[in-house]
């Protein structure tokens, strides 16, 4: 068991590395100010971004397959919201990505929406729209070539919900 001069021990040496790196004073008054510190200390950027965003902080983070690119997927889960943390290394790239999204978003394209980002760009959530991608949903008419009543009617609303964004972007434009 760990005595509490060495606790408070441990928590002043934590303590005075962040307030020397960040330099800035915390004042911590009570065990839960403390334990506060810790968890916002001990979590990763996506989960801060996360608990700063629906004000609770996730109880699950689980990484997801990549997808081909230099960013990181994760699903964050709270008792009340689901999200999906990008970490992507080009902050170019993540500023493109993000201004697209808005833009197919107000569109109403059907694309995740951006919640919220890292000052730095590095992180941000967007809507998790499931597990499922419209390719591997539609996987069994494109091998046979005909395509079941279920697979027609996901690719007729996907393709009517495009076909409304996209028309409202060319009426914007003309």
């Amino acid at each position: 068991m760990f005595t509490k001069s060495f606790i408070n021990d441990i928590f002043s040496k934590i303590i005075s590395t962040v307030c020397v790196s960040s330099k800035k004073s915390l004042t911590l008054n009570n065990k839960r100010d403390y334990l506060s510190f810790l968890q916002a200390y001990f979590m990763s950027p996506l989960e801060q971004l996360y608990a700063g965003f629906f004000g609770e902080k996730p109880h699950t983070t689980t990484e997801l397959t990549a997808s081909g690119s230099n960013r990181r997927y994760y699903r964050l889960v709270s008792e009340n919201h689901v999200a999906i943390g990008v970490e992507g290394t080009s902050v170019e790239e993540n500023k493109a990505f993000i201004a697209m999204s808005d833009h197919f978003v107000s569109k109403k394209l059907p694309v995740p929406e951006v919640f919220t980002k890292s000052i730095d760009s590095k992180y941000y959530l967007q809507q998790d729209l499931g597990n499922t991608l419209l390719f591997d949903y539609i996987a069994d008419g494109r091998k046979t070539g005909v395509f079941s009543a279920q697979e027609k009617e996901m690719l007729r609303k996907t393709m009517d919900h495009s076909y409304e964004g996209i028309s409202s972007i060319i009426d914007d434009n003309l």
